[in-house]
């Protein structure tokens, strides 16, 4: 009798452990089901303060496009207005948002190396794509691609003529430091040029030979838009500027720092200012001279007199926005970069509009701002 309630003693215990463990890993999983619902509707709850960042930056936009003489094309974009002013950190439970706004137009378009087709992108201009026609390499783009390069101490002249080549859907190398399928099927892993215009100024990565050192210097003064969008002279930098012919990076800084605060009115003020810093007949890396006969007094850009070669499309105002949202909530860090396009007229005809053309929420490295534009 002993020994059977010592073995129902024993099974009793047996059992109780049993139940202890089953119980613990059903609390622990139970645990882990909480956190990972808390962390699924926190990562929510950040997205959706950070898409209210964007709509922030939309609401300015529009305000500033809506306000008397700001109209792209029509008006004025420098960096005394309130989109470029740095915003106030927004706080909210338990973190903060933050909300900053670029302008892209302000910025090298790396597109503009190549016109035309460029891999035949659909929906031509008005939907951001290329104009229809055969890809041609646009050689003062080119040229000021390499300036930039130079001035910012890249030390890699091929990068111009590789662009070139993974814009277009040529067989042929643009140049002699070009390069095509044939180079990029070497790598590994093997892939193709893109023969088409860049989306994202992320893809400067693949370009052969590309550096992350020299992809990280590049980051703050190039854009990807659209091959015909121009350069607004009220917020270029002084690197940017200094891509234009005839200017030295000194030059190009006394060019911004003379600047009207609340920028040029159109693009002849700032050509008659361009012409005092080149000098007349200066001479340009594309050669030939810079001088009023050869772009500075008439038409949109810097062009050879006989218009040979494609001009440098220069503006006032600016189309093309970028948009920082970064939310801080507890522990948790989200970052979503816009692309904005804010136009006079929507597509159903109503004055006025601010449309997202792409969001990228794995860019965090671009959080950290680039220098203001002086003036």
């Amino acid at each position: 009798m002993k020994r059977q309630r010592g073995v129902a003693l024993i099974t009793v215990l047996l059992v109780v452990a049993i139940v202890t463990v089953v119980c613990a890993g059903l609390i622990v999983r139970q645990q882990l089901a909480i956190r990972a619902s808390s962390n699924q509707a926190q990562a929510r709850q950040a997205l959706h303060y950070a898409l209210g960042g964007e709509a922030l930056a939309q609401g300015i936009l529009l305000r500033d496009l809506q306000a008397a003489g700001s109209a792209p094309g029509e008006g004025v974009d420098h960096p005394l207005e309130a989109w470029a002013r740095p915003l106030p950190t927004f706080p909210i439970d338990a973190g903060e948002i933050s909300v900053r706004i670029e302008d892209l137009s302000g910025r090298f378009n790396l597109n503009s190396l190549v016109q035309g087709g460029a891999g035949g992108q659909p929906g031509g201009e008005a939907d951001g794509g290329q104009p229809p026609g055969p890809a041609t390499s646009n050689n003062e783009a080119v040229e000021q691609f390499q300036r930039l390069l130079l001035n910012l101490g890249i030390a890699q002249p091929a990068y111009a003529e590789r662009l070139v080549d993974w814009l277009d859907r040529q067989p042929e190398r643009a140049g002699e430091n070009g390069a095509e399928d044939n180079d990029y099927l070497l790598a590994e892993p093997p892939y193709r040029t893109g023969d088409r215009r860049l989306e994202d100024v992320s893809e400067l990565r693949l370009l052969l030979g590309m550096t992350e050192a020299d992809y990280r210097l590049l980051l703050p003064h190039v854009s990807v838009l659209p091959a015909d969008a121009p350069l607004n002279v009220n917020t270029a930098g002084a690197m940017v500027l200094s891509s234009l012919p005839g200017l030295t990076p000194g030059a190009a800084q006394a060019l911004v720092q003379g600047r009207p605060a609340e920028g040029y009115r159109d693009t002849d003020p700032f050509k008659a200012a361009l012409g005092q810093q080149v000098g007349p007949g200066a001479a340009t890396p594309g050669g030939g001279g810079l001088n009023p006969d050869n772009g500075l007094d008439g038409g949109n850009g810097l062009g050879d007199p006989d218009g040979t070669t494609s001009e440098i499309n220069l503006a006032v105002s600016s189309q093309y926005f970028q948009v920082i949202s970064e939310v801080r909530l507890a522990d948790r860090r989200q970052v979503l970069v816009s692309t904005l396009q804010r136009q006079a007229t929507s597509r159903t005809g109503e004055p006025g509009s601010v449309r997202v053309l792409q969001r990228n929420f794995g860019q965090s490295a671009r959080v950290a701002p680039s220098a203001p534009p002086q003036g």
